[in-house]
């Protein structure tokens, strides 16, 4: 494998390939600048990391993650999408009517989420921060983030949010840029949803 980092394209989306370095600061430098001179060029584009064996921690591999969200990249879970996961006993809740509350903003370079089901922060989402669920995403307050929805295939998931200010969001395989593409909404709650391959806004609620 080559010393340097390199992104190449997939099907999946941006694979990123980490060399095995025993400085993680450059490494972390040279990512960063590669980002800087696409100039946005990958924008809105799906990404995952492929390291070399053991080069990275999972603290590690979570910050040039969080890095690269700044970015305006969408991340997926590995190479291969994964399965959602498997359903508990009948005798505990379904999993995706598992809602999980988070009762803070949620700042650059921090990462909220719940595979299981729905999600509600009761705040903001800064721009640099990363918000998943495998089912509904609800922001009680202003986005500026990356917010993903469905984010193992539930093409039914919807992402509500009191102002969507900026930054990307994604439901299934699907990603809207804010202010970039022609769907973004106008100030005010907004739900995104799928609609004929794409992500459209709808005022919220519907009136």
């Amino acid at each position: 494998m080559s010393s340097e980092v390199q992104i190449k394209g997939t099907r999946h989306g941006l694979m990123i390939l980490i060399p095995q370095t025993g400085d993680f600061d450059e490494l972390k430098d040279t990512l960063r600048r590669k980002m800087e001179s696409a100039n946005g060029f990958f924008r809105g584009a799906h990404f995952f990391l492929r390291p070399e064996q053991a080069s990275l921690t999972a603290h590690q591999q979570e910050e040039l993650e969080l890095m690269l969200v700044g970015y305006g990249l969408v991340p997926l879970p590995s190479a291969t999408p994964p399965r959602p996961p498997s359903r508990p006993k009948p005798a505990a809740p379904p999993a995706g009517d598992r809602t999980h509350i988070i009762w803070r903003t949620i700042r650059s370079g921090q990462r909220a989420r719940n595979d299981l089901g729905h999600l509600v922060i009761m705040g903001d989402v800064h721009s640099g921060a990363l918000v998943e669920a495998g089912g509904h995403v609800l922001i009680m307050g202003s986005s500026w983030g990356a917010v993903r929805a469905g984010i193992y295939g539930d093409r039914q998931a919807k992402v509500t949010g009191l102002d969507f200010r900026g930054g990307v969001v994604s439901i299934a395989d699907a990603v809207a840029l804010i202010g970039e593409s022609e769907a973004s909404p106008q100030p005010g709650p907004h739900q995104a949803l799928l609609k004929d391959e794409g992500i459209v806004f709808v005022p919220f609620p519907a009136k």
